[in-house]
């Protein structure tokens, strides 16, 4: 993790608020570029699988159990 993001608490544990905004913002481009032309779409399913993957590894507090 960056100093920056430590700075602004966008590291592990992030608000989830903030978490969500930033995930729905990346699917929302995947979404927009694809429909656009700009991503070719049978390539969509690994880049959202990408994106999950990446993103369900962070460890965040309302997951615990």
């Amino acid at each position: 993790m960056t100093r920056r993001s430590r700075e602004c608490g966008v590291g592990p544990g992030a608000p989830r608020a903030l978490f969500a905004e930033v995930f729905w913002a990346a699917l929302h481009a995947v979404a927009t570029l694809t429909r656009a032309g700009r991503l070719p779409p049978e390539e969509t399913g690994p880049r959202v699988e990408l994106l999950v993957d990446r993103l369900a590894v962070v460890d965040m507090p309302w997951r615990r159990a």
